[in-house]
């Protein structure tokens, strides 16, 4: 099991390895299947403003479920998603839909395919192997990666990078994200746990608690 997602309908969306996306109403705990032809390995699930559920795979990019029952594919093959590689994927305040990929970076769907986010403030030219994503109570979209530190999208459309050449981090893999309304930033990493102000835009100390999980691999 890969990853889960509860739903405006309260039904539990469960990606898996090999077998494709299983779901169940929450009352009475009973999965159903949904066949997905050629498509197994689920990465991660949203669900839009509109009430499709998107489901993305770890090499044949993401499908969008609608609540009608058609079922779309965006991928290389029909040149709507660059990259097959599906790793993470956040629905905005907005409504817009973030999909995160391994080696492409972020894209954006724009209502008809994904467009690439350009960056302008990238510290190195190294490929941007993507692996989760949150948004803040600002509306900043934040990017976690394995090999470039992490990302921040800003209201504004400038992006921001920390690594561990310019601050507290150990590490340039980051593992999991997650915001909460005081805006604290959540970071699971390769080397420990983390916690970022980000109104403050500084990593706060850490707490006993926190110190403990130095050098445990945060995973989720």
């Amino acid at each position: 099991i890969s990853c889960f997602y509860r739903d405006a309908q309260n039904l539990m969306w469960i990606g898996t390895s090999k077998r494709g996306a299983a779901f169940t109403d929450l009352s009475p705990h009973v999965f159903d299947l949904t066949p997905l032809k050629n498509n197994e390995d689920v990465s991660c699930v949203s669900e839009d403003k509109q009430g499709n559920i998107w489901v993305g795979f770890d090499g044949n990019g993401i499908v969008c479920l609608s609540p009608n029952g058609t079922k779309t594919v965006y991928n290389k093959k029909n040149a709507l998603l660059d990259n097959n590689l599906v790793t993470c994927s956040l629905i905005d305040h907005n409504g817009h839909l973030w999909v995160g990929t391994y080696g492409d970076g972020v894209f954006c769907f724009d209502g008809h395919r994904f467009a690439k986010k350009q960056y302008h403030n990238q510290i190195n030219k190294r490929a941007v192997y993507m692996r989760c994503m949150a948004e803040d109570e600002q509306n900043n979209l934040w990017f976690g990666t394995i090999n470039n530190g992490l990302i921040c999208l800003r209201q504004d459309g400038s992006d921001s990078w920390i690594t561990m050449d310019n601050s507290d981090l150990r590490t340039t893999s980051i593992t999991a994200l997650h915001c909460d309304r005081k805006r604290k930033l959540y970071i699971g990493t390769s080397t420990g746990f983390y916690i970022y102000q980000t109104d403050l835009r500084k990593f706060l100390k850490p707490t006993p608690c926190i110190q403990q999980l130095t050098n445990e691999f945060v995973t989720t």
